[in-house]
């Protein structure tokens, strides 16, 4: 939990997809079975040093893999957050100059996998994406907040971000007049 009492935090969904979770998921086997071997290794004696390296990898990369994204405010600024079991572990200033309302787009994206090309050479999943963007006045400008797969969680921090300062929801319309 934050240690200002008013720093408020949306911790949302995963920073990865599936398949990039399996991915990690696939190296941070590896390090355990490196980190293993050292460890409780039959051939050379214990070497506990040697095997501090792949285990701090393999702690960096189930956080890495069990991490999630989400927003946090506090009176004066906006952040993106990377949290862990809902502990912040990073965040990132956003700029919010001359921005004064926000818009969420919905998008159709498709991610191609990896290492399917013999059987599928075109496998892919398709989903669509709610990008949280913050507007100028028209519209004209937008910088990507967060980008989400689930509508409940866009809706989530609509209301997060429309507690901040009094941003307003707008319906994304650009005047180029």
């Amino acid at each position: 939990m934050p240690r200002n009492p008013k720093t408020q935090i949306l911790s949302l969904e995963y920073n990865f997809t599936t398949h990039q979770m399996i991915h990690i998921s696939i190296f941070t086997a590896i390090s355990g079975i490196i980190a293993w071997r050292f460890f409780f290794g039959y051939y050379y004696q214990i070497n506990y040093i040697k095997g501090l390296v792949p285990l701090i990898i393999l702690i960096l990369l189930v956080i890495l893999t069990l991490s999630k994204k989400g927003l946090v405010k506090n009176n004066l600024h906006l952040y993106k957050g990377i949290f862990i079991f809902n502990i912040l572990l990073f965040k990132k200033k956003i700029n919010l100059k001359n921005k004064i309302c926000f818009s969420i787009l919905k998008f159709r994206k498709s991610q191609k996998y990896a290492f399917f090309s013999a059987a599928s050479p075109d496998a892919s999943h398709s989903f669509n994406s709610f990008d949280l963007y913050l507007l100028n006045k028209k519209h004209t400008e937008k910088n990507l907040l967060i980008s989400l797969k689930k509508e409940k969680n866009s809706k989530l921090a609509k209301d997060f971000v429309a507690s901040f300062k009094d941003f307003n929801y707008e319906l994304y319309s650009p005047d180029f007049s």
